[in-house]
């Protein structure tokens, strides 16, 4: 119940100097990055350690169910057996906590530690400041104490006590202290543990005090990286070998991204025994031979985050320019931006070439058309140069040309793709075919600048199908029997046009990722419910995917933007909404978190309207 520096147990960890390294993490650094954060040992790699992670994910399964707890009982306390839960060894047993123990808040306690100086294994006197002042200045400022207290919250994934704190946070004092609470919890992001719950309840809490403005105020922090942003950077520091400088030229110095000692898989934490070993020989990044592909826990997190962030009516653009990989012209210094998708289409790009072992680019398929049923414009040009990217820029001339996402992806030299493993070759040609669909398939009007929240939200729901008439109201295919009218017109519609093949591909993907994991070390990575070469057979049959999710009826009825019809939260949808009947293998009780949908869920974001 209380933690101190005892408990992380750091002397059991000692580099070959016979000295510990602290961790290089607190909430108030990662607000906003100044300075260099180096690595103080050389880069090699991790072998060597007596501790190495899991090569198996964990992961959450989002469960329609309530509990509550009655935590007001101040009776006298008593030794309870709880629960006899088969992942626990036969003679392990809970017990409740004493009440009398529980009485010191969340924020007393930090203001203890720093009283009696428990979290640091430096001696206090060999502090360059008085730790007694900090700890009197804390308890004197509490909005300040509130802050720290909301970022370890979020560090530490803790849904309890970050619930109690994002209430009491205030859009103002966010501002004045530079914190972006959105791109934090991306940061943090735990397909294992929270998924994106924390984000739900961030969006439904933090967004309500300023009458939905502040979502787009926060949603660009101090770097211009936009939240989804943040989460490609997740992408990219989990599953590949990129270092920070990949993504934006400021971060030269850095060795490290934000968060990288909590894995979106839950194969390590910033207190399992592997990470604290690797602290304490002074490295801060996490090594490539720990990392594996962009898994299903990875991509599931990601996907349902998307949902997240622009399901709501208060949403900011999807279309918000990005602020990754952003250049400048070096003979008429015009600065190079991309869009979301001209974005997504390098962090592909750099998941192929500097991925793992067995990557097949089917997460970064699975997130661009999670993005195009959420409205990102795949026709959208922006100026692009190659030269610049590869930072071969000799200023001698412009080198940029205006290029669509598919355009963009077709500028790949043919020299680096045959360096690829040939699932990769086959994902990154899936993934383009894709974006060459969507691209001819979207409506025109995608590009339209609405003039209020209220127009942006609502200009690209006209003509929903083929049978839509002029007020808006679609009618049923009658051909399809496994797909249903756009019956979310007004919510959501459907952006790529009159196809229904995007969104069948959509509730196909949705699918696989709820009920599909690799269990063993020999398990493949998919399911033999979907495959990349009948998806990339399909985009050029005119949509006719041949694999058993759809062939089969496998999935509940779903609408033709790919969301699936009479859910409790369109964001999170749960096995037994999704599937016609139980096939799914993720329940490994061992492994499984099994989380509940938040209670504030998507459909009460509408009663703005």
């Amino acid at each position: 119940m209380d933690w101190t520096v005892d408990l992380l147990d750091f002397d059991t960890f000692k580099d070959r100097s016979g000295t510990t390294h602290a961790s290089p993490n607190t909430p108030r650094s990662l607000f906003e990055v100044t300075g260099d954060i180096a690595t103080p040992s050389s880069e090699v790699g991790a072998a060597h350690l007596n501790n190495q992670p899991s090569p198996l994910c964990r992961w959450t399964i989002h469960a329609n169910f309530r509990n509550s707890f009655d935590d007001d009982s101040d009776d006298e306390y008593v030794p309870e057996y709880i629960d006899d839960r088969e992942a626990l060894d036969e003679n392990e047993r809970l017990y409740r906590w004493s009440s009398n123990n529980s009485k010191k808040t969340f924020e007393e306690k930090l203001t203890a530690a720093l009283d009696t100086n428990s979290f640091s294994s430096l001696n206090s006197d060999s502090l360059p400041f008085a730790l007694a002042q900090v700890a009197q200045a804390t308890r004197s400022s509490p909005k300040e104490l509130i802050l720290e207290s909301f970022g370890f919250s979020i560090m530490a994934r803790n849904e309890e006590v970050f619930s109690r704190f994002v209430s009491k946070v205030e859009i103002g004092s966010l501002r004045a202290a530079g914190i972006y609470p959105f791109h934090l919890l991306t940061s943090y992001l735990d397909g294992s543990k929270t998924c994106c719950n924390l984000l739900d309840t961030a969006l439904n809490n933090i967004a309500m005090q300023s009458a939905r403005n502040c979502v787009p105020e926060l949603y660009v922090d101090s770097h211009k990286h936009t939240v989804l942003d943040n989460l490609m950077i997740n992408i990219l520091k989990s599953h590949t070998s990129c270092p920070p400088v990949t993504v934006d030229d400021k971060w030269a110095k850095l060795k490290r991204f934000t968060g990288e000692e909590i894995d979106i898989c839950g194969r390590w934490d910033a207190d399992s025994a592997c990470i604290r070993e690797l602290f304490a020989e002074g490295r801060a990044n996490i090594p490539i031979e720990w990392k594996h592909m962009f898994c299903h826990t990875s991509v599931q997190a990601i996907c349902h985050s998307i949902g997240r962030l622009f399901g709501p009516m208060f949403a900011p653009s999807i279309n918000t320019p990005s602020g990754l990989f952003r250049k400048s012209c070096q003979a008429c210094r015009k600065d190079l931006v991309l869009s979301p998708l001209h974005s997504l289409v390098l962090v592909a790009f750099h998941l192929a070439t500097s991925g793992c072992q067995g990557e097949n680019l089917f997460g970064m398929l699975a997130c661009l058309v999670c993005l195009l049923a959420n409205g990102a414009n795949p026709k959208q040009k922006v100026d692009i140069s190659l030269e610049a990217l590869m930072n071969r820029d000799t200023a001698t001339k412009c080198t940029h040309e205006s290029l669509d996402p598919w355009e963009f992806s077709q500028r790949v030299p043919d020299r680096l793709m045959e360096e690829w493993t040939d699932i990769a070759g086959l994902g990154w040609r899936v993934f383009c075919s894709m974006l060459q669909y969507a691209r001819d398939e979207s409506r025109s009007n995608v590009q339209a600048a609405p003039t209020s929240r209220e127009e942006r939200y609502f200009s690209n729901y006209i003509e929903v199908s083929d049978d839509s008439d002029r007020d808006g109201e679609s009618s049923d295919y009658g051909s399809d029997d496994e797909e249903e009218t756009c019956q979310h017109a007004k919510e959501h519609g459907n952006f790529y046009g009159k196809s229904k093949v995007i969104g069948k591909l959509w509730a196909a993907i949705q699918t696989e990722l709820l009920t599909y994991r690799r269990i063993t070390e020999e398990d493949p990575w998919m399911s033999e419910n979907i495959s990349m070469e009948a998806i990339l057979d399909g985009l050029k049959n005119q949509g006719f995917f041949d694999i058993p999710l759809i062939m089969e009826n496998m999935m509940t009825p779903y609408c033709q933007c790919g969301r699936f019809l009479d859910v409790l939260d369109e964001a999170s949808v749960c096995v037994d909404e999704e599937c016609t009947h139980y096939f799914a293998n993720v329940d490994v009780w061992e492994r499984a978190v099994y989380i509940d949908i938040p209670e504030d869920t998507n459909y009460c974001w509408y009663g703005f309207i």
